[in-house]
Formats: structure tokens, sequence, C-alpha cells
């Protein structure tokens, strides 16, 4: 059996496959740095919603799978410079296919814990929808990072060791900005899926359509790689022109599924709160925000009472729910008023009793409001105003200070003028 040369220490027996011989069964370490340093950056917004944690573990796939390539272009050349397998065509690709698993199931594994323990510490064991769908998409995520390694080692054997690295790091930055949608909602099926979610995850759910038809196309992708033949041309080494064919065959069918296969990556879902906090004013969140959103809506309980022993119940709706993706309870639902979207970002629930008091204001049921047009300039101005003294009267404070720490224009209205107001706006007059 030959020997190989390992770059931090002397010759390994090829029989010692993997762990002693090779780098990628060490990707793992890198993969689990890398997921970590991710959710610690905005761990807060992942609390309560399991749907945005698998998601958001997917901002790092392009890393990963750069990564991954990087290492299996660096494993492939290796092993074709292994003297007792040059010879030996079908151990020589059996240690190809080796050296994918050893690399990848490792990897899979950190994966699915770093998940597990990111579910566990933010709450997050309970999901509206179809648990299956989270961990299929987990599987896509892993078949990802495969897919990267398969292409790494498919160029490896192209170049020397020390420049296939290189190579397989250009190579790969130019295909997953090609085959990958980032964001949320993208009308493109993409055979990577999306790198990760920005915003709330209430009333949409992950398609398992495109999350099937992603794991046929990256398993099929990771084998014709994986089993691409190469031959020796002077001082060349070259695909053999089935194997070519068959690698560029794969990468335009690759490309042209994000054209070809019309399916949303998620599914929309228009479902009210079910939380319901019954105080002064009935208050309902989505479940997923219910343990980041208490702080918030004692606060505003607190400001709706104030607002009702000042004289200002007229301002005070029956009812507040929380927005999602595809409800909004100010739309045609008399006496209801959106709270927003909470998304358990800090900054948002900071903004959300802010913005309540603009859409306390917000004459909700105006045509012109929703017409091309818009509001007239004045109908802008009297809500602001409006929004403003609502703002006031709840918070307990002087009117010095509030022109001190809020807005040093403000000037403050009697509650009659503040009605009238009101009733002009909502009764849409045209002015």
């Amino acid at each position: 059996m030959g020997k190989v040369r390992q770059w931090w220490r002397g010759a390994v027996s090829l029989g010692a496959y993997g762990w002693r011989a090779w780098l990628g069964p060490w990707l793992f370490v890198a993969t689990g740095v890398v997921d970590v340093l991710l959710l610690s950056l905005r761990f807060a917004l992942l609390h309560g919603d399991a749907q945005l944690v698998t998601r958001f573990l997917a901002c790092d796939m392009w890393v990963l799978m750069v990564l991954g390539c990087a290492v299996g272009a660096w494993d492939a050349a290796r092993i074709m410079r292994m003297p007792a397998l040059v010879v030996t065509v079908r151990r020589r690709y059996r240690a190809f296919l080796l050296a994918w698993v050893l690399t990848l199931v490792p990897v899979a594994v950190e994966r699915f814990v770093v998940w597990g323990v990111a579910l566990a510490c933010s709450h997050s064991l309970w999901y509206r929808h179809a648990w299956w769908t989270l961990w299929m998409a987990m599987v896509v995520q892993v078949l990802g990072i495969g897919w990267g390694l398969a292409a790494g080692s498919c160029l490896g054997r192209l170049c020397s060791v020390r420049f296939a690295p290189v190579v397989a790091v250009v190579v790969m930055m130019v295909g997953a900005s090609l085959l990958t949608d980032a964001g949320l909602g993208s009308p493109l099926f993409s055979p990577l899926g999306d790198t990760g979610a920005s915003v709330s995850q209430v009333g949409l759910s992950l398609n398992p359509v495109p999350l099937c038809w992603q794991v046929v196309l990256l398993l099929g992708a990771s084998c014709v790689f994986l089993l691409a033949h190469v031959e020796r041309l002077r001082s060349w080494t070259v695909w053999t022109v089935p194997s070519l064919l068959l690698v560029l065959g794969c990468c335009v069918l690759l490309m042209a599924s994000r054209f070809l296969l019309h399916v949303p990556p998620l599914l929309p879902h228009t479902e009210a709160p079910e939380e319901c906090v019954k105080a002064s004013t009935t208050i309902c969140v989505y479940r997923e925000h219910e343990d980041v959103a208490h702080e918030t809506i004692a606060d505003i309980d607190v400001q709706l009472d104030r607002l009702r022993e000042q004289g200002y119940g007229f301002a005070v709706p029956d009812r507040i729910e929380e927005a999602s993706a595809r409800y909004d309870p100010s739309q045609g639902l008399p006496g209801r008023v959106s709270l927003g979207r909470l998304d358990g970002d800090p900054t948002t629930l900071a903004t959300v009793k802010d913005d309540l008091f603009l859409t306390l204001a917000t004459p909700a049921w105006c045509a012109s409001w929703t017409s091309e047009e818009g509001p007239s300039d004045l109908e802008i101005d009297d809500v602001r105003r409006v929004a403003m003294q609502l703002r006031f009267v709840a918070s307990g404070m002087t009117s010095e200070r509030f022109r001190q720490e809020v807005d040093d224009t403000f000037e403050p209205m009697s509650r009659a003028d503040t009605e009238t107001l009101m009733k002009t706006l909502r009764g849409c007059a045209v002015r």
C-alpha cells in the first residue's frame, strides 16, 4: 500500500483512510465555530420561533459551501497524487466517495446538534406547522454543504494541491451567487434554498415541494461530481468527454431549475393570534412571541389606561392584535387595531408602542389612504398631531418634558379638539 504525506506530520498508510490522512473530516470544527458565531450575533431574534431558528441558520450557508468546496478540492488533489491509487481506478473513486462521506457525516451531526441546542435555548420546541418540514430544511442545508464538497472534489482532481483550494473558492463563490436567492419569499425556486430569514415567520411555512426538489437535485449533482472520471493528457489532468458533458449538463440543470420549477419556497397562511391578555383592552399576540412580548403588552395596557383616565376613551380600541405576513387585523375589522409584527427583536419591541399611537390615529378604512394618490399633506399632518397628542397623554409627562425627550415641535391640543379631529379623519372628509 502506498504512502501519502500529510502537511502536519509524516507519511501515512493509505489503509488509514480519513481521519489521519485527510483534512475534510475536521471540517465540522470550522462549521461549528461559524454556526455558533452566527447564532450569538442575533440570538434575540431567534427567541420563540422554531422556523426562524431553522432559516436563520441558513445565513452562513454560502460561507460553509465555499469552505467545503476548498476542503474537498484539497483532499481530492491529494488523493490524485497517491501513487498506489493512480493505477487503481476503482479504489481511487472509492477514496473520493469515502472522503466525501467522512467529511459530511460529522458536519451533519454538528449542524443538527447546534440546531437542537438553539431551539432548546430559545424555547422554540413548539411550532404551528409540520415539524418534518423543518427537519427536511436542515437536511437540505447539509446537502448544500455536501454539494460544495462534491464540487470541490471534482475540481481538485484537475489541479495541484497548492492551487486546488484557490480555484475551488473562486468557482464556488460564482456558482453559489448564481444558484442562491437571499432574503425572504423569493418568487423563484432556488436549488440551494434561500440564505436566511429577516422577518417574522408567522403566517408563512416552508413549502415541502421545493424541499423535495432540492434533495433530488443536490444529491444527483453530488453523485455526478463525485463520479466524474479524469484522464492524463500529457502533463495535464482533464475530465473525460462523457464526464465533462455530465458535469456541464448538471450545472445547466441546476441553473435552469430556478426558472423551470415554479414553486414558491414559502406557503402563506392567514391566522389570527391566539394568545390574548384580557386586561382593560384585549391584546393578542402569536404564541411564538408570547415570552418576549409580555413586558410590551403590560406597558401598552398601562398607557391605554392613562388615556381612559384622561377622557380619551374614544381613541382606545376594543381589541389589539399582532399582525403577521398574511394577517392584518386593521383591514375591514371594526374595533380592532394592528400591533404590527413583533419579531422578537428588541429594537422592534421598543418602537411598537410608539407606532401604536400612529395606528390609532390613522383612518384605516378610508379609501383615499389606500388609493394611488394617497392622503393629502393636510391629512398626514392631522394624523401626526393626533398621534403625538395620544402619546403625550399616555406617557404621563408634562408638555415641557415631552418636548425635550420626544418632539421639540409638539403643541398640546385639548381633548375636545382631539376628538373632533379624529372624527373628521375617520369620516374620510375631503378637505
